[in-house]
């Protein structure tokens, strides 16, 4: 439990810390296609998988 408990917060820092990078990129670059695209899909497959590590 211990070792699912410190990946799932590594995984919370890793998403915040992408949210992050992904906000401040798409604030110097607001009209990519790309951004729009990985931004929203990132987030929720990283807290779905979260939800697998967890309960699995």
């Amino acid at each position: 439990m211990g070792a699912k408990l410190f990946s799932f917060i590594f995984l919370l820092t890793y998403v915040s810390f992408s949210i992050v990078f992904i906000r401040s990129l798409s604030h110097k670059n607001p009209n990519s296609p790309f951004l729009s695209i990985i931004s929203p899909f990132s987030s929720q497959t990283l807290i779905f998988s979260a939800d697998q590590w967890l309960f699995s």
